[in-house]
């Protein structure tokens, strides 16, 4: 069994391991797309990792195209990420 909190979200790896990790941090997308970012000393992972993870899982095709496969990212960068795609204005 497991349990969610406010500044926690468990999430299954590729190795079926279930890590808790802490989600408040901002992270700047600018930096996270280019690969510039700090290490913020939080569990990363690849981006196979992320898309069989079920924490993710309604969101797979969005990180199919927004994440670079050669990369590693936590669940900070990936949230912070995501919400920088949803707040894009359309045009």
């Amino acid at each position: 069994m497991s349990r969610k909190t406010k500044d926690e979200q468990t999430v299954d790896t590729a190795a079926n391991d279930v890590v808790d990790v802490e989600t408040t941090e901002t992270v700047d997308t600018a930096a996270v797309e280019q690969g510039d970012e700090p290490d913020d000393g939080l569990p990363k992972f690849s981006v196979d990792q992320l898309l069989k993870s079920s924490t993710y899982s309604h969101r797979r095709d969005l990180l199919r195209s927004l994440l670079d496969t050669n990369k590693q990212y936590s669940h900070a960068q990936i949230a912070n990420i995501m919400k920088a795609f949803n707040e894009k204005e359309v045009t």
